[in-house]
This record gives structure tokens, C-alpha cells and sequence, in this order.
């Protein structure tokens, strides 16, 4: 099997400790069976305990989140610290069902007023369990994501679509874990795994898009349609895993316990 690997590398890592929310790009990631430590462990619910998306809520985006020491959140610049309480909520993230902890009203107070809504933050703990989708493979463990544990993008492919859009797109708007600088656009369509310095990937299928990629990150405010008419020009597919348009591959995390940071060469098969 061929190996791509030359021009490779890791130019950027993001978590994403609510769903949702803001993101933060990181230096160095530590590999977890359910998504990078600390990506997507949280997330705010409705009182029926759906959860809340940019879908609906754009103004998710303004929400910042820094986990560097426990979890603290910035709303509208009001700084607050978040704990977890005892008491637990089942929440729902599509069709699935988790049990999760809920965060102190303080925190939840100040959400529902930003959101306009009555919400609350919840929690992923040791006591939670959600996994992917057997129609994919083997159950994996996976955090509130939508799907899978881990979402890689390739910058030549960002490109093309920019070049199919007529302006230049932000990579922020996929949301993406690992972004892969590549020279050739759409090779991670073929590709089954990636092998980064001994932390090895099963790439399970594309990801799907939304109305999302048609948000700016960093205002909340819908800027056109032209990222999704490009994917739907060049990136609508059909298949085992559904219908829709796609941009960056899901995947999990064959090796767990280690850490990449920017910069390490990828090796891709």
C-alpha cells in the first residue's frame, strides 16, 4: 500500500471543551479513546436536555472556555469558574443518551440569560458513557462530538474549495481537531489510516456538513452561502454513511494515552 508522506505535517490543533462554544487552538494534545483530553466534554442542554448548537444559537460562538485550570468561562466579558455538581441530568446529543453532571447554577444563570433560554452546562464523567455508531465498525467511546471521537482537515483541500468559492474560507468554520498541511486536494479521500510519531488513526468516514460552516467563529454572524454551494458543486456524496455534502474525515484514535503537537510529520496510508 502506498504511503503519502512527503510535505506532511500538523499545522494546527483545536479543542473544543463545550460543544459549541468557541474553540482554542493548542501547541501539544493529549490522545484520549474519546477525543483529545478535554475536547467536547461539556456541553449546554436545553430543559429537555437537548443539546444546544450553533444551528440554532449562533451566538455560541462568543462563549470562550479555557480549561487550563479546571473550566472558566468568558460571557459577554463576565469571567465565571465552573464547578460540577453531584446531581446528574440525562441529556441527549441526536439520538443518543448520556448521563451526565450538571454545572452550578451560578454558571447556568448566566448562560440562560446570554442564550435567552433556560440551559445548563453539563458534564462528561467517569460515570458517562456514550459510543460511536456500530454501522461504522467496531463501538469506540466518543464525548459529545456529533459522531466520532476526532475531525481531520488537510489544507490543500480548504484551498480548492476556496479556489470552487471564489474568496478565501477560514478553517475555523469546520471545527476541525488535526488540520494536515497537504500539497494535493481531497487525498485524505483515500487514505485508511495516519501514523503520527507512534499515535495511529482509523479514518472511519467523511464528515458531513451543516449550516455551520456558513458562521464566522469569531462573531457569530452568517457570512453567505457561498462555502456551502461550493460543497455542494464539488464535495455532494452518497454512500453507506448517508447523504449530504463533505468536508474533512471522522476518526478514532487506535493508539491512546500519547501526545502530538504542531509541527510532526504525518504518514498517511
Amino acid at each position: 500500500m502506498e504511503v503519502y508522506a512527503v510535505g506532511m505535517k500538523i499545522v494546527d490543533l483545536r479543542v473544543y471543551p463545550v460543544k459549541s462554544c468557541r474553540g482554542r487552538s493548542v501547541e501539544t494534545a493529549t490522545i484520549a479513546a474519546r477525543g483529545f483530553q478535554s475536547d467536547r466534554r461539556a456541553m449546554i442542554v436545553a430543559q429537555d436536555g437537548s443539546f444546544v448548537s450553533q444551528r440554532t444559537h449562533p451566538n455560541l460562538t462568543q462563549i470562550e472556555v479555557d480549561c487550563t485550570s479546571g473550566m472558566s468561562l468568558s460571557v459577554e466579558g463576565q469571567d465565571v469558574n465552573v464547578s460540577f455538581e453531584r446531581d446528574r441530568k440525562t441529556v441527549r446529543v441526536w439520538n443518543d443518551e448520556v448521563s451526565a453532571r450538571i454545572a452550578d447554577e451560578a454558571v447556568n444563570s448566566i448562560l440562560s440569560e446570554f442564550l435567552g433560554e433556560p440551559v445548563c452546562l453539563v458534564s462528561m464523567d467517569d460515570a458517562s458513557h456514550r459510543t460511536t455508531s456500530t454501522a461504522f465498525g467496531a463501538e469506540n467511546a466518543v464525548s459529545f462530538a456529533d459522531g466520532f471521537p476526532y475531525l481531520i482537515t488537510t489544507t490543500a483541500s480548504l484551498r480548492a474549495l476556496g479556489e470552487t468559492a471564489g474568496e478565501e474560507i477560514p478553517m475555523d468554520r469546520f471545527r476541525s481537531n488535526i488540520v494536515i498541511e497537504t500539497e494535493t486536494p481531497w487525498i485524505e479521500d483515500s487514505w485508511s489510516t495516519l501514523d503520527i510519531d507512534g499515535v495511529k488513526f482509523d479514518l472511519v468516514k467523511p464528515c458531513t456538513r451543516c449550516v455551520m460552516t456558513t458562521l464566522d467563529q469569531k462573531t457569530g454572524k452568517q457570512v453567505g452561502k457561498t462555502t456551502m454551494e461550493a460543497l455542494i458543486k464539488t464535495r455532494a456524496r452518497s454512500g453507506d454513511w448517508g447523504k449530504g455534502v463533505v468536508f474533512g474525515v471522522n476518526a478514532i484514535a487506535r493508539t491512546v494515552g500519547g501526545t502530538i503537537s504542531r509541527g510532526m510529520t504525518v504518514r498517511a496510508e
